[in-house]
């Protein structure tokens, strides 16, 4: 059966009604929530994203905030929408200032596309 013969126009009119009503409220929710400026961390390290909480300007989180990172790799991921980002093949542990950590290294084999 066709969802047509359990309605009859009045009943339509007020199903649409409601349906508009409720994808108003989504987007008035959603709307004022980025009216103010969109602030993010794309540091060098993790000391931008500190200060933009501190301050309470932080709007969200990105793959980048809490990393140490330089602009040429965040656009190279950007670009390729994260495409290996996490890929096991490409991570590898290296020790940095005394520690251990892990980068990815694909961006080494493609130089020529950033």
């Amino acid at each position: 059966m066709h969802w047509n013969k359990f309605f009859d126009k009045t009943d339509k009119t007020q199903m649409y009604q409601k349906i508009k009503n409720l994808i108003f409220k989504i987007y008035a929710k959603w709307k004022f929530r980025f009216q103010k400026d969109v602030y993010l961390s794309l540091g060098e390290n993790c000391l931008t994203d500190d200060i933009l909480k501190r301050y309470d300007l932080k709007s969200f989180s990105t793959p980048f905030s809490s990393c140490r990172s330089n602009i040429e790799y965040i656009l190279f991921f950007e670009k390729r929408y994260y495409k290996d980002f996490l890929n096991p093949q490409f991570l590898k542990s290296e020790q940095a200032l005394e520690k251990q950590v892990v980068r990815n290294k694909i961006i080494e084999k493609n130089k020529k596309s950033i």
